[in-house]
């Protein structure tokens, strides 16, 4: 109920009355006031002015509020209730569980399914912080059908002999009844289990390698490239240089080469190569996504690709190993690394060492003569 509205309902004046000391200053120096709560008397003073609305009216509208109170959510029409509404209650913060209903986030290849569960009303407000868990409306039906003994759950049979059913710890339900006894439960949760069906597994398989993961360490390449011996997308692998430190190139490998006889690719030439079929002089990754569904490559390393359009060309990979190109950062290193190697310390160490083989060499060719 709005605030404005509920100030005119429950205000007595309008009834020619007047209830004295419904505030108090609370700190005389801020000269705060605070609505009374029972903390000081009140006043009533009858018949000081003309009536708006009788005494009568006004009593049956504090009846029906009470009452309207009293219900909660079952009160208002106007929201979608259910038998459970109000029935759930959390034993950790007092609040009343509340009803959701959303997509299996998890199916997305599948049909759509609405998926009913219940949470704490605290955990559905803004900070709101509850150690009560969610659980599944489906959960909740076995277990109070369990708890009536029944063999199916029946709804107007729960709403006779159950009061309300208490959530007391993170997988336990206690069942209070209208005769005074109580029932606790523990329950299990099997969603993670009954979601993966071996359909859905399937299912799920072919949604990976059709559509590439959104994730950190994903390319324009991932689940485009696809090996045609094997079916599986080919992985890219980032491999360190011996060569040159601090410096990493990634590849593109099929899970299983020695069994497709497939090689690996190098991630930059791949680029160079695809920029050449879209006849761009330096790679784009938009108009690559744009224009290529996937690229097909067989054992002969025969590189196919597949236009949105329909359309295929086709491009034999060079399998040749290429050393990289010395970049001037690159020869530097590799110009100093043998004084790096060679130190004057190690240099004298190696002569000392070297003395030492000839002199026993010398010792031993003498024993034997």
């Amino acid at each position: 109920m709005d605030s404005n509205i509920k100030s005119v309902l429950c205000n007595i004046t309008y009834t020619g009355n007047l209830l004295l000391q419904k505030e108090f200053t609370a700190d005389p120096i801020s000269k705060k006031k605070k609505k009374n709560r029972g903390e000081l008397p009140q006043y009533f003073v009858p018949n000081t002015h003309e009536a708006i609305i009788d005494k009568e009216t006004f009593d049956y509208v504090q009846s029906e509020m009470a009452r309207r109170r009293e219900l909660g959510p079952l009160a208002n029409k106007a929201l979608n209730t259910s038998f459970l509404t109000g029935k759930i209650k959390c034993a950790f913060c007092g609040q009343s569980y509340m009803h959701s209903q959303r997509l299996n986030r998890a199916k997305r290849t599948l049909q759509p399914e609405k998926m009913e569960t219940w949470a704490c009303g605290s955990r559905k407000k803004k900070g709101g912080r509850c150690i009560g868990k969610e659980i599944p409306h489906r959960i909740i039906l076995q277990e109070a059908a369990s708890a009536m003994g029944l063999e199916a759950f029946d709804e107007q049979a729960f709403t006779e002999r159950i009061d309300h059913i208490e959530v007391t710890g993170a997988r336990e339900l206690t069942f209070h009844f209208r005769d005074g006894h109580t029932d606790i439960r523990h329950w299990v949760n099997t969603s993670k289990k009954d979601c993966w069906t071996a359909e859905y597994r399937a299912e799920a398989s072919v949604y990976r390698r059709q559509h590439a993961p959104n994730r950190k360490g994903c390319s324009c390449f991932t689940t485009k490239l696809k090996c045609t011996v094997c079916g599986e997308n080919f992985r890219r692998q980032m491999q360190h240089l011996a060569s040159v430190e601090n410096e990493t190139v990634y590849y593109w490998r099929c899970p299983h080469p020695t069994q497709c006889g497939t090689r690996d690719i190098r991630d930059e030439e791949l680029r160079q190569a695809t920029a050449e079929v879209l006849g761009l002089e330096a790679f784009d990754e938009a108009f690559f996504l744009e224009q290529i569904d996937h690229i097909d490559v067989n054992a002969e390393m025969i590189l196919n690709y597949v236009f949105k359009d329909g359309h295929t060309v086709e491009r034999k990979w060079d399998t040749k190993r290429r050393m990289p190109k010395w970049s001037a950062e690159r020869r530097a290193q590799f110009e100093c690394q043998p004084k790096r190697t060679y130190s004057p310390e190690q240099r004298k160490r190696m002569s000392e060492h070297m003395k030492e083989v000839r002199r026993n060499k010398h010792w031993s060719s003498k024993g034997k003569s």
